[in-house]
């Protein structure tokens, strides 16, 4: 009985961790900019669904297919991911997908948004593989933390329909931290610090970009 019940928070922070996983923050950063309030009244339908696939595939599919290829070639097992060299070789193949991402969209002047958000989302990356050096983050926290960083700077310029977005992202920001630290063993400060230095960051390169 006991074990049955420790399994059902591990198991719950499995989903919420699956749901907001790093990998997938880029395409909530979409949805966000696509279906917000301003995203109804800019862009078609179309344009909206095919930015969504473009974002999907090139920094979701992309970057497990660069992870696929590195465990077949280079022999990096499921437990080798902890080793900072695997972390680093990942995001640096992330930030490169986000920056050519934001590239495909350039020509697109009214995907500014979108593109504005790719590259906010690179320097968040850098600045993941800045601290592997010497203190990581929780990538999940940090990737969370710059979504309401981005969030945040929009709400502050009218973007008012995203305020619900807005407080439910702060909930599942301690929710997702909760979890890191069930699953993980991280430390509080990893987990906090990763939510604060996302959202800081995010929030000021969105505007000077």
């Amino acid at each position: 009985m006991t074990t049955h019940n420790q399994s059902i928070p591990t198991f719950l922070a499995r989903i919420l961790s699956l749901l907001l996983h790093p990998m997938t923050m880029v395409l909530w950063m979409s949805f966000v900019a696509l279906f917000g309030l301003v995203g109804r009244l800019t862009y078609p339908s179309a344009v909206r669904w095919y930015v969504v696939g473009t974002v999907a595939f090139m920094t979701i599919f992309i970057p497990c297919l660069f992870l696929w290829l590195l465990r077949v070639f280079v022999g990096a097992k499921r437990a080798d991911t902890t080793s900072r060299h695997t972390r680093l070789m990942m995001l640096v193949a992330v930030a490169v997908c986000y920056t050519c991402c934001g590239w495909v969209f350039d020509s697109v002047v009214v995907l500014y948004l979108v593109r504005k958000m790719l590259y906010t989302a690179t320097a968040v990356v850098v600045l993941l593989a800045i601290f592997e050096f010497f203190y990581p983050l929780s990538y999940h926290t940090t990737a969370l933390g710059a979504l309401l960083g981005m969030m945040w700077m929009l709400l502050l310029v009218g973007n008012t329909a995203l305020l619900t977005p807005f407080i439910v992202g702060v909930v599942a920001v301690g929710l997702l931290a909760t979890s890191r630290i069930h699953l993980k063993g991280y430390s509080l400060g990893r987990v906090a610090w990763g939510a604060l230095l996302g959202f800081a960051l995010a929030a000021v390169i969105l505007v000077i970009i």
